[in-house]
Parts: C-alpha cells; sequence; structure tokens
C-alpha cells in the first residue's frame, strides 16, 4: 500500500469492468478494507457500468475525493464494525457526503466486531 499507484490501479479496475461488461448484464463492485476504497473508485471510474457498489469494513474513506460522487448512478451499501470507533466515524461522513451529493447510499454496522470480522478463520475462535 505504501507504493500504491492510483493511475495503474483505475487501469486495472477498468480492465476488469471492461472484461465483464455485456449487453443486459448488471455489475456489482464488492471490496474489503483497502478493497473497499477501491470497489467505489472503479463505480467511480465508470458509473455507467456498475449497478451497485458494496464496501465492507472498508479504510480509505478520509482518502476517497468526495467532489466526484455526484458521478455516481448506483446505490452505495458499507457495512462496518462497531469496535473501531475511528472506521465507523469516517464512514458516516462518508455517508454525510453521499447524502449531500444525492446518492443512495446505506450503512449497516455490526456491534461487538472489529476488522476482519467476515473473514471465517479470523472468527473461530468465537
Amino acid at each position: 500500500m505504501q507504493f500504491f499507484d492510483r493511475k495503474a490501479t483505475d487501469k486495472i479496475l477498468q480492465a476488469g469492468l471492461d472484461y465483464l461488461k455485456q449487453p443486459g448484464r448488471k455489475l456489482a463492485t464488492v471490496g474489503f478494507s483497502m478493497g473497499g476504497q477501491e470497489s467505489l473508485n472503479a463505480d467511480l471510474n465508470d458509473p455507467e457500468a456498475v449497478s451497485a457498489t458494496v464496501i465492507i469494513y472498508a479504510s480509505g474513506f478520509d482518502k476517497i475525493d468526495t467532489r466526484p460522487l455526484e458521478r455516481l448512478k448506483s446505490p452505495v451499501l458499507t457495512i462496518d464494525r462497531a469496535e473501531d470507533t475511528g472506521a465507523v466515524l469516517a464512514a458516516i461522513h462518508f455517508l454525510s457526503a453521499m447524502k449531500e451529493a444525492k446518492r443512495p447510499c446505506e450503512m449497516f454496522v455490526y456491534p461487538g466486531e472489529d476488522h476482519g470480522y467476515a473473514q471465517p478463520l479470523f472468527n473461530e475462535g468465537k
């Protein structure tokens, strides 16, 4: 993540969308952690191709440029964890930016969970 190249990553995301696009097909982007941020970036890069975006315990909400959110044409769902107050507050800020941009967005917060809760091996001992 230290050597992240936004332009190169955008090209990779677009190549994936271009490969999957077909007439009549609906595409959704889904990402976990930093991938949640990239899920949204794929949607921002090609809003005509994406029908929905799901962001799961995302990080980097503070790194998302909220100015182009008006470009989004599809709903966004963010699923977070209550035990990471900083992430939840950042997600709430993002939710507010989506509302300001008049774009549909919902947030669900799992109580008592922390980062990685959706990984089965991570949760085996619970």
